[in-house]
């Protein structure tokens, strides 16, 4: 960063990191807050240095972005404001400011951004921008206004985003994380409330269909639906994850488990009588689609299973005897590799589609899955790289089933079904996910011995090839849904 005056004075600084909170409008409009740490600033003239100071910068701008949300490169331009704190400033012993008082006022003006981001993930990206501001400062010697700075500065930067999750839990705790998480849900609910269109349908129209509920049919969103789905899957999950709760108070778990089931079967049966239910069942019925979510569920079973065992593993103190003791942040980092080459899964799978077709591309992905619970059961123990190296792998076993999964269900549903096919496939799949957590912390407990806190690695051992296991059946369930629609095209 350079700043020159016009009688020669030039005000250069150090490298500095930077922070940058954005805000998507929607996919094109954003809104960033940038902030510099301090960093030390040099004035010097033609016959060299004279004074320092120690400026921070700030800065409120709004930015469009060039392209689609899905483009690996994504230009961009913003404007906004910028204002610069100067502190601690001094004049140089030998310069020409020697034995006075120099004080330098905050700097203010417009600022505009060019930059680049390059989205290598759906969650990690890089960028490269360039701020050019225009401010003016007064400049103060022994206490007496002795000019005006016309700065403009320049500043160059590059640098990465990541979601703020990992951070935010090392310093505020999970509960910080999951609060922030509640927080961002309810804003997008308000958000859908307030921007999505009402229904305009006369109310004459929803009522044609004598086999469905007159009143679901002139309501609109199915809440009665989405109350049901979440309180049978919380109980489920629940008696799924806590076997503390089977040891202690086996008939508590029972009950609960049988009201969750209780209440999906309720749930079902609102979903078949509304006319627009949130997960429309219907779509289940062409053996194709159906196969492809018995599919969907197994596999996110056994790669939310190693997923979380991956992440546990490696925050694990080495006081016990496995583990290396990553904090919160650092797990996050582990990451990384999971998300980029999920994103390359997502760029080389859709090339092969045609060629394979979707559900050998399933069975291959879940080779890939299979190979990520066979390494990290192997090679855990070897070196930090190891766990890393095995998120990766099940990261493209991941985007794979990600990039196969529409065609499957999508070749066989009607036009006016799509939606409602890709519903269901999203409630298997985030079912399926969290059951693979679920039954993560279940074999790692069965694993624990009394009195201690953390599994043997024995329990890490079983639980990856419990996921392997899961893995193959997913194979075997696309290899067999591979046959029936040969079968079918051949008769």
């Amino acid at each position: 960063r350079s700043d020159t005056s016009p009688r020669g004075e030039e005000l250069d600084g150090e490298a500095a990191p930077t922070l940058g909170l954005n805000y998507n409008i929607n996919d094109n409009w954003s809104i960033e807050a940038w902030g510099a740490d301090k960093s030390g600033r040099r004035m010097t003239t033609r016959d060299g240095k004279v004074a320092s100071a120690d400026a921070q910068p700030y800065a409120l701008s709004g930015q469009y972005h060039f392209g689609d949300a899905d483009k690996t490169v994504r230009p961009y331009v913003g404007l906004g404001y910028a204002q610069t704190e100067y502190r601690n400033e001094s004049a140089t012993a030998t310069g020409g400011l020697a034995g006075q008082r120099v004080g330098i006022e905050t700097a203010k003006g417009p600022m505009a951004t060019a930059g680049i981001d390059v989205n290598f993930s759906p969650t990690w990206f890089a960028r490269a921008d360039a701020r050019f501001t225009q401010d003016k400062s007064d400049v103060k010697v022994d206490g007496a206004k002795a000019g005006e700075a016309q700065l403009d500065p320049v500043t160059v930067g590059i640098g990465i985003g990541y979601p703020a999750a990992g951070l935010l839990t090392q310093f505020g705790g999970v509960r910080a994380a999951y609060l922030l998480g509640l927080v961002v849900a309810a804003a997008a609910l308000l958000i859908g409330i307030v921007a999505l269109p009402r229904d305009t349908t006369p109310a004459a129209e929803k009522t044609t269909d004598t086999t469905k509920d007159t009143a679901s049919q002139v309501g609109g969103a199915d809440w009665l639906g989405a109350v049901l789905l979440s309180l049978g899957l919380v109980a489920v999950l629940v008696v799924a994850s806590e076997t503390g709760l089977w040891t202690s108070r086996p008939v508590v778990a029972g009950i609960v488990l049988a009201a969750g089931i209780v209440v999906l079967a309720g749930w079902v049966a609102v979903e078949r009588r509304v006319r627009r239910p949130l997960v429309d069942l219907i779509a289940l019925r062409h053996p194709a689609v159906a196969g492809a979510n018995l599919i969907m569920a197994v596999s996110g079973v056994a790669m939310y299973l190693l997923f979380t065992l991956i992440t546990r593993y490696v925050q694990t103190p080495p006081l016990a005897g496995y583990g290396y003791g990553l904090t919160d942040f650092e797990a996050g980092l582990v990451l990384v590799p999971f998300s980029v080459l999920g994103f390359v899964a997502g760029r080389i799978v859709p090339k092969l589609r045609g060629r394979l077709g979707p559900f050998p591309l399933l069975a291959a992905s879940g080779v890939v899955v299979a190979l990520a619970c066979a390494l990290f059961a192997a090679s855990r123990s070897l070196g930090v790289a190891w766990p890393i190296v095995a998120m990766g792998v099940l990261g493209f076993g991941v985007g794979g089933f990600s990039a196969s999964m529409p065609q499957a269900i999508l070749a066989v549903t009607p036009p006016t079904e799509t939606a409602a096919a890709m519903s269901v496939n999203q409630v298997v799949r985030s079912v399926g996910f969290a059951l693979g957590s679920a039954l993560s912390g279940l074999l790692l407990a069965a694993a624990t011995p009394v009195a201690q806190f953390v599994p043997t690695g024995v329990g890490y051992t079983v639980a990856a090839w419990v996921g392997a296991g899961l893995a193959v059946a997913s194979i075997a369930l696309a290899l067999g849904a591979q046959n029936r629609v040969s079968r079918t095209l051949a008769s």
